[in-house]
């Protein structure tokens, strides 16, 4: 049987993974995908 151990792979999952070391500077929808790109710039510690 097929597991597909990317369930939790979504856009609120991924933003929220990323936000531990990068700070999220801009999302931007591309038109008539259903794709997003995203500016990040890391964190400073």
């Amino acid at each position: 049987e097929f597991i597909n151990h990317f369930d939790f792979y979504n856009l609120a999952e991924f933003e929220k993974a990323y936000s531990n070391y990068f700070d999220l500077e801009k999302k931007e929808a591309i038109a008539d995908t259903e794709r997003v790109l995203f500016h990040f710039r890391i964190k400073n510690h």
